[in-house]
């Protein structure tokens, strides 16, 4: 399980050495404007369509995880590298495109790897610790790039940092997959599920009766995560007033109390079950984004970070852990790439160009327009979803 942790800390590395800074990286050092901002990452929404399920069904049916998260690492780090000396939109876009097509499945598949050693753990009759206390180790990933960016970037223009501290921990991602657990295929003998076609059974049941209505209240909420972490670099730098240096440590405020609400995951869980603790999670979305619209500056982009921690349980750990409940041993991979494919590249897709259409006239405008969708599903979790009951 220790590789398993480390495999964690080191796949959120390199989205926490980017997430913050990219931004200002591509306005900045390769010219972009905010609307080809939000088209790149529209166009990344592809790559969420594309290899999640592909790497998922050869993982569920005949290749090794270690093997592909191994490739998959790989390829992003060529990447990366070939971004930083890169001229020109087109050229860029393209070359992020490929990083997307590479750094994309390796969460869902992370997860699954996680889901396939906890049931056969249990199967033995061992124990293994809670998703959310093994996932911590992401949030930790993610926080440690800022700190090493801040001294890196102090005192010193551009952000072209990131790209070498993202490629690193690519490289180190990739030498870890091979530490990690082999798990069985669902091909193998005494595994459940039809190893034929573990995409259209993932597809099934995530679609069923009882869970559309999820994934609606889900592409919303993400439309209006998506314009926070695609526009919020924009905000603390044109608006707030943020030295280019302290981006990522005020993002990463909430990142750092993120890791308490992991903690108390468990007796939030078994107090408000799964559905209160999406419905409190969205619900401190529409304040953040209310908030950062109707009074701008440092104070309210400061404050808002103490509501990132629930809101993170809503997007990133609840579906997450919900949605493997309700997957068979077959299509345990599948169901995380299928989630992405669906729920989460049309949210991102949607989500990017419109509010990078909007943030390029006012990013407190396309702000506004993240509080309306997050209300939305706000709306749809409160009185229309009703979790399957599913064994806890």
């Amino acid at each position: 399980m220790r590789a398993v942790k480390a495999q964690y800390f080191l796949a959120y590395a390199p989205l926490g050495s980017l997430g913050p800074l990219l931004p200002i990286f591509l306005k900045h050092g390769k010219g972009f404007v905010e609307s080809q901002f939000g088209i790149l990452i529209a166009l990344t929404a592809i790559s969420m369509v594309v290899t999640p399920v592909l790497l998922a069904f050869l993982a569920d049916t005949r290749v090794d995880s270690r093997r592909l998260l191994t490739a998959a690492y790989l390829i992003a780090a060529a990447t990366l590298i070939a971004i930083f000396f890169a001229g020109g939109v087109v050229t860029v876009s393209l070359l992020y495109l490929v990083y997307s097509l590479a750094i994309m499945p390796t969460l869902p598949l992370t997860d699954a790897l996680f889901f396939s050693v906890e049931r056969a753990a249990e199967s033995e009759g061992r124990r293994v610790s809670p998703y959310q206390f093994v996932r911590i180790w992401g949030t930790i990933g993610f926080i440690v790039p800022s700190l090493l960016l801040y001294f890196l970037l102090r005192g010193r223009d551009g952000a072209g940092a990131i790209m070498w501290v993202a490629t690193a921990f690519c490289l180190l991602a990739a030498a870890n997959a091979a530490l990690l657990p082999r798990v069985r295929i669902a091909g193998a003998p005494g595994v459940r599920g039809r190893a034929g076609l573990p995409t259209l059974d993932a597809l099934g049941t995530l679609f069923g009766p009882g869970t559309r209505v999820f994934c609606l209240a889900m592409f919303l909420a993400f439309m209006s995560a998506i314009t926070y972490g695609n526009l919020f670099p924009h905000y603390l730098r044109d608006i707030a007033g943020v030295g280019e240096d302290s981006i990522g440590l005020v993002m990463n405020i909430g990142v750092v109390l993120e890791i308490f609400f992991m903690w108390g995951f468990g007796p939030l869980r078994r107090r408000l079950r799964l559905k209160g603790v999406l419905v409190l999670g969205i619900f401190s979305m529409v304040l953040r984004v209310s908030l950062l619209a109707t009074f701008p500056g440092v104070a309210t982009a400061l404050a808002v970070q103490v509501l990132h921690g629930m809101e993170a349980l809503a997007l990133y750990v609840v579906p997450v852990i919900y949605i493997d409940r309700l997957a068979g041993d077959g299509f345990r991979s599948s169901i995380q790439g299928a989630y992405m494919m669906t729920v989460l590249a049309s949210s991102r897709m949607f989500g990017a160009l419109i509010s990078g259409w909007i943030g390029e006239g006012s990013v407190i405008a396309a702000f506004y327009f993240a509080a309306a969708v997050s209300s939305m599903a706000l709306i749809v979790l409160l009185f229309f979803f009703k979790p399957i009951q599913v064994r806890d």
